[in-house]
């Protein structure tokens, strides 16, 4: 008796790859949901720096050029705002979930 033949589905897929698919499956949104998080946080700490820099950064003049004020509040600025994202995502989006189900 083949053993293979006996554990696959009538879709001609054995039974371990199938499950093995669906795992994969599963895990795609997850991975895309990371991604959008990152992807948001470097959005949200790049405008973050930038905005500290023009309100913060004097203006450059051959002075005050070394070493540039502007690159540590950029620094500072993106840090924050990825980290931010990162937070909300975290804490509060699943909050915001689980009141919309109780609600809903």
């Amino acid at each position: 008796m083949n053993t293979c033949a006996s554990l696959s589905v009538h879709s001609g897929v054995p039974a371990g790859t199938r499950s093995g698919m669906h795992a994969l499956r599963s895990l795609l949104p997850r991975i895309a949901d990371g991604l959008a998080t990152i992807a948001l946080g470097v959005g949200a700490g790049y405008g973050l720096g930038e905005l500290f820099i023009w309100l913060w950064a004097p203006t450059p003049t051959p002075e005050n050029s070394s070493p540039p004020p502007e690159a540590f509040l950029f620094l500072w600025g993106s840090l924050m705002g990825f980290f931010a994202v990162i937070l909300a995502r975290l804490l509060l989006v699943p909050l915001w979930v689980r009141r919309r189900h109780r609600f809903g």
